[in-house]
């Protein structure tokens, strides 16, 4: 890893290697021959205090070597005479290439009584979960029982084994005790300091006085074999950590110090955290998990589907059972504001669950699906093979849950739903009960786009320009598709009557340009886009009659946001044909009320200002920018005219 040459004076502070590389357990310390005196290694763990003189390499006879596991605190004391010389290696524990790994002591006495404790612990004390610490410190990377160290390896074998002796469930992880709180500065050292070097306070200056925050929580989960169980994060209270010594002693894992902000006094954050061991009872487990949030009661469902293709005839359906009973309680609970602050694991989680209920192929559950959870969640988006699932199961079946989800589209679920709709109308069948449920699904989202258009003050609706593109696109293949005639009429009227929120060239044009396939047959619905295509085609030619010239003098638009005195003195000067340029010797605050007006007026005017004089003058000099935007305006409607004229009317048809 590294080669350590000490001379007179040095030595090294007390600190611990921690995990260099990926299954690192220990540090191997080679001192060579080389004559000095001073310089003992000093290793620490749980009180207890070893001092390594090296005594062959000091006298420079012969090799002398010492190793200790990562964790361990250790310092070496300074150098009094000559030269020390070492290599340090990292020890790494190997995977074993067999399957098998190496079978642990028999712990036959210990796991009778460890059967019985656990069983006291829930009926005596009501706990519905434990986690028990290890005693060395492991990062996430290291969290696998063949990589645990000295006594937790064996420990952690015991605990596992037990569990499942007992039916329970049983994981490694990670508890992490986070606290937040007010930082109090020692006065005595950090005066000292400070009078040395003008520097702020930092976190070793502080201590933690009273705590705002005070979280237990488990994560990073694995189990038996090693493998990574997608359970996010667990709360957990202080009864239920089993622990030797408190998580809060030693030193934390991390630690963040932010000074004085504003009225705001200094705060100071801490990390503490802990591989364990967590068990909890087959019967807590719904609860549990679903208590958690989506994220670790979707983990623990995908883990229960995994093992149902390798259970036996026998239990099969029992095991199936027991899914489906958790799935429908992942739907009750579904509400996945609780795990924000893991975003990317939700995105999985979401689609993972998807993939479940698909594997179980269950009509209740895919009904409770699309009544509870997709009604709330607007980023929970069904793929193609969702679609195939609802027509395993009957499109009777699944018609009213289809209907109420679309009836209670919102801002956040709308365009998700309708490109439902587009999935059910490319279905490539005759099937008469999926046509007439699709056009009832039409009418229904009709009615839901044009109540939330209706909202009154509008709620933000977040890239509503590019939402609206790809609701009107879904919608009108789903129409086409369904031949359904009288939503689309209702849809394309309240569209013409709502052009500020369905901009012709942002939204409506795109849209309609971005479905094409074949041309027009003598459907209804093929007749009434056609009569879209043509009033959006003649709106932009009327658009498009005439190109914007450029000004032949300097006047410009005055129509401003303001009529002060100074921004009346503004108007004047846009007003003006023949002055380019102007100077306003004013103070700052006047100069910045009056370019926040031009900002607002979007005015047709540069400005700077000229640092001569006092006060200062801020510098108006007209542009041509309202001309610019009309150019590129025309251009852009131009261009879409153009693509309306040479593809003309056609049927659109999705994907």
């Amino acid at each position: 890893y590294k080669l350590l040459i000490y001379e007179k004076g040095s030595f090294f502070l007390p600190h611990r290697d921690g995990e260099q590389r990926d299954g690192m357990v220990a540090s191997l310390v080679v001192a060579l021959p080389s004559p000095h005196s001073g310089g003992e290694l000093v290793i620490r763990h749980e009180g207890q205090e070893h001092e390594i003189e090296f005594v062959g390499a000091a006298a420079g006879r012969k090799i002398s070597f010492a190793a200790f596991y990562a964790d361990c605190e250790h310092d070496v004391r300074p150098l009094k005479s000559g030269f020390r010389i070492a290599l340090v290696y990292n020890l790494c524990l190997a995977r074993s290439r067999r399957k098998k790994t190496i079978a642990p002591p028999s712990f036959a006495t210990a796991m009778g009584k460890m059967v019985d404790l656990l069983s006291e612990i829930w009926d005596a004390t009501g706990l519905r979960k434990i986690a028990v610490t290890l005693d060395h410190l492991y990062t996430e990377g290291g969290l696998d029982l063949d990589l645990l160290k000295g006594a937790d390896r064996a420990r952690a074998e015991l605990m596992f084994a037990v569990a499942e002796r007992c039916g329970h469930h049983v994981y490694l992880g990670l508890v992490t005790l986070y606290q937040m709180g007010e930082a109090r500065v020692d006065d005595y050292h950090y005066g000292r300091r400070r009078y040395r070097r003008y520097d702020e306070p930092g976190p070793a200056d502080c201590e933690m006085g009273e705590l705002y925050e005070n979280d237990l929580s488990v994560d990073h989960w694995s189990d038996h074999q090693g493998r990574r169980a997608n359970l996010g994060q667990i709360d957990f209270e202080p009864e239920e950590i089993i622990a030797s010594e408190p998580l809060s002693s030693g030193e934390p894992s991390e630690q963040e110090f932010e000074g004085y902000t504003g009225n705001a006094g200094m705060t100071l954050e801490r990390w503490y955290r802990r591989a364990a061991v967590v068990i909890w009872p087959e019967d807590a487990h719904f609860e549990l998990l679903c208590g958690a949030g989506t994220v670790a009661s979707v983990g623990g469902l995908e883990a229960m589907v995994a093992r149902l293709g390798k259970t036996t005839k026998a239990k099969r359906e029992a095991s199936r059972r027991d899914c489906l009973s958790f799935a429908q309680a992942i739907c009750h609970s579904w509400d996945p504001s609780r795990d924000v602050r893991i975003h990317a694991e939700l995105e999985l989680a979401r689609a993972s669950f998807l993939q479940s209920l698909e594997s179980l192929d269950d009509a209740d559950v895919t009904r409770l699906l699309l009544e509870t959870v997709m009604p709330k969640d607007g980023a929970v988006a069904p793929k193609a093979s969702f679609t195939k699932l609802l027509k395993g199961h009957g499109w009777e079946a699944v018609e009213a849950s289809l209907r109420e989800l679309m009836t209670k589209s919102n801002r956040e679920t709308v365009v998700r739903n309708a490109e439902l709709i587009a999935r059910i109308a490319a279905l490539r069948d005759k099937d008469e009960s999926r046509l007439r449920v699709g056009r009832n699904l039409c009418i229904a989202i009709t009615e839901a786009v044009m109540d939330i258009d209706e909202e009154s003050p509008p709620h933000y609706w977040r890239g509503e320009t590019s939402a609206r593109k790809n609701l009107l696109g879904s919608l009108i293949a789903a129409m086409i598709q369904l031949d359904a005639a009288e939503p689309l009429a209702r849809l394309i009227q309240h569209i013409q009557r709502h052009p500020q929120l369905y901009s012709l060239t942002d939204v409506q044009v795109p849209a309609l340009l971005n479905r094409r396939s074949r041309s027009s047959e003598s459907s209804p619905s093929g007749a009434l886009i056609d009569k879209w295509i043509a009033a959006c085609r003649s709106t932009l030619e009327e658009r498009t009659k005439t190109e914007p010239s450029q000004p032949l003098d300097y006047r410009r638009d005055a129509t401003l946001t303001c009529r002060c005195v100074d921004c009346s003195e503004l108007a004047k000067f846009l007003a003006n044909p023949q002055i380019e340029e102007v100077r306003f010797p004013m103070a700052e605050r006047r100069r910045s009320h009056v370019e926040g007006t031009i900002a607002r007026s979007r005015s047709d005017c540069n400005t700077s200002v000229l640092k001569k004089g006092s006060p200062y003058s801020l510098v108006c000099t007209k542009n041509i920018a309202s001309y610019e935007r009309q150019r590129a305006t025309y251009r852009s409607e131009s261009e879409l005219l153009q693509k309306l004229r040479v593809r003309g009317p056609r049927v659109f048809l999705p994907y």
